[in-house]
């Protein structure tokens, strides 16, 4: 039987080339020991969650204390926050109070659900970004966007309030909605 192992950097190097992995190492060394928590909406089934199961192994390797969190919600939950992921690219939605109550409930529990004592928290989808709202904010939170937010619904971009929107996404800045 084989030992176990996870991947590492030096695994990358016949698809990046050494140099590359060389930067990478040392862009790494700085980040050694900090704690990080990857939230997202799904274990499987997507390209974030590909790819957190990889990336949070190899942030490992390097000397980080990765983490990935999976937000739970009702089946109702889901089908509203897949929405607001499509209106987020331009698709309409009509956000009901019941709507809004609904997904405010079920990130208000995934918040109590999950503690956040780390250096930093990214969040890989639309659908827990809000968690935000419920911590006493001690650390940077990131959005690693993953979709086209190229022309957002403004309902959906006002929504909910609080966030930071200066997100960039592809090196493309962002359309400015007035709120």
């Amino acid at each position: 039987m084989t030992q176990p192992r996870i991947p590492r950097i030096e695994d990358y190097e016949p698809l990046i080339g050494a140099e590359n992995v060389e930067r990478i190492r040392k862009k790494a060394e700085k980040f050694k020991g900090l704690r990080v928590v990857n939230f997202n909406s799904t274990y499987y089934g997507g390209g974030v969650a590909e790819m957190l199961s990889s990336l949070t192994l190899l942030l490992n390797s390097l000397g980080l204390q990765a983490e990935w969190r999976v937000i739970a919600g009702t089946p109702d939950f889901f089908s509203i926050t897949k929405k607001m992921h499509n209106a987020l690219q331009g698709g309409e939605i009509d956000l009901s109070g019941i709507k809004k109550e609904i997904f405010e409930q079920v990130t208000f529990e995934n918040s109590v659900r999950n503690f956040v004592t780390h250096d930093f928290v990214i969040v890989h989808d639309p659908q827990p970004l809000a968690l935000i709202e419920f911590y006493k904010k001690k650390c940077p939170w990131i959005w690693r966007c993953h979709i086209d937010l190229s022309q957002p619904q403004r309902e959906m971009w006002n929504y909910p309030p609080g966030l930071d929107r200066s997100v960039r996404c592809r090196h493309r800045q962002l359309p400015r909605i007035q709120t």
